[in-house]
């Protein structure tokens, strides 16, 4: 966890810089082994990892909700098998290219130059000239952004000024969306939390937020998320009315994975023992030496224009009046989990929003509202 910093991930985009990298390991190795056993591909038959790729990214090449960028770049010293070029190329959709780390300031201006390209200019300046060097062999990026609106649109007029609690000690004010709805909810007692899910226009992915009822409970809900999956609170979701409150936000979170991934039991990939024959025909051992992952998401009012729900009345049961369920109330004024999924290939971005954008000042419009923090 990060005190006070927004996580977000792209899952799908990281998982297809690791399945190009599997591609390119030599069969039976440790080096396959370990990306097989640690990231935990469906299947350790290549033609049939690559299948699985192709089949999961193949809906998101044109979309223009959620963008992905992933890309594999090798010294140019080491030249790129043409079978392994092409297989990357038809089922990921994504070309290898060599370039020379040593000319570092070129290099990067050369990836990022892609990367913001690729991104539609949503994410810039991802890679930093510092990183690369003549020693510099293999580099796994990966990008995603994700903006869309709302089924159930939120009106610009409810949004208030509200607080939000970052922890114990500071809160602030933040541009707070409010609506009153039907939506799926679930209340986790298990997890001491509740779920709810939104959906957006014109495309089948959903948001579910997890929102601990502790307002500083997060991080011990992420530790209690981490064994379980998310078909299974999705499975306890019911139809209710709801009264939401959800900041309007933005967030964008870099890291370099790198350490990340020893950790899963994937180590060779980084070694001088490394086994990835399949990527160049040179005889020299070539090796990973970053992998860089960038995410941002947007999240406004915008969104289809929905009627009022109707007052429920009253019912009459069996002679006896049977008064309509109560609301429930989903408010996010303290940090939470989110993730943005699909039905059928499962979260394709996460995150965790700690510390939204402060609101704009009352008497001061342009400046940030940190006035009320205590």
């Amino acid at each position: 966890m990060n005190p006070g910093r927004n996580l977000i991930c792209s899952p799908l985009s990281i998982h297809s810089c690791l399945g190009m990298i599997r591609l390119g390991a030599d069969e039976g190795t440790t080096t396959a082994k370990e990306l097989d056993k640690g990231i935990g591909f469906t299947s350790n038959d290549e033609s049939e990892i690559a299948e699985d790729f192709h089949i999961a990214l193949e809906p998101y090449q044109d979309d223009t909700m959620l963008n992905m960028a992933y890309k594999m770049y090798v010294m140019h010293e080491f030249e790129i098998r043409p079978e392994f070029h092409e297989i990357l190329t038809e089922k990921f959709h994504s070309e290898p290219e060599n370039v020379d780390f040593s000319e570092n300031t070129v290099a990067a201006e050369k990836i990022n130059e892609w990367i913001e390209t690729k991104m539609n200019h949503l994410i810039k300046d991802q890679v930093s000239p510092d990183i690369l060097n003549e020693t510099t062999g293999l580099v796994l990026i990966s990008a995603a952004h994700f903006k869309a609106e709302w089924s159930i649109g939120f009106s610009v007029r409810a949004t208030r000024r509200e607080f939000f609690n970052i922890d114990p000690k500071n809160k602030i004010r933040v541009l707070m969306m409010n609506n009153f709805h039907e939506y799926d909810y679930a209340d986790l007692k298990q997890f001491d939390a509740k779920a709810l899910r939104l959906n957006f226009s014109n495309t089948p992915l959903q948001m579910i937020i997890i929102l601990p009822n502790n307002a500083f409970g997060l991080e011990t809900l992420i530790e209690a998320l981490s064994t379980t999956s998310l078909e299974s609170i999705i499975s306890l979701l019911t139809r209710k009315r709801v009264y939401l409150k959800l900041p309007k936000f933005t967030a964008e979170f870099e890291q370099d994975l790198t350490p990340v991934f020893p950790e899963l039991g994937v180590k060779r990939i980084f070694m001088n023992k490394a086994e990835l024959g399949k990527i160049s025909e040179t005889n020299r051992v070539i090796k990973v030496s970053s992998v860089l992952h960038k995410a941002s998401i947007e999240l406004s009012e915008e969104g289809d224009e929905v009627l009022p729900l109707p007052e429920l009345k009253p019912t009459m049961v069996k002679g006896k009046i049977r008064k309509p369920p109560s609301p429930v109330n989903f408010y996010a004024d303290h940090p939470f989990y989110y993730a943005i999924y699909d039905a059928v290939h499962g979260p394709l971005v996460v995150g965790s929003l700690q510390a939204p954008l402060p609101a704009p000042c009352i008497n001061n419009p342009l400046k940030p509202c940190y006035c009320e923090r205590s």
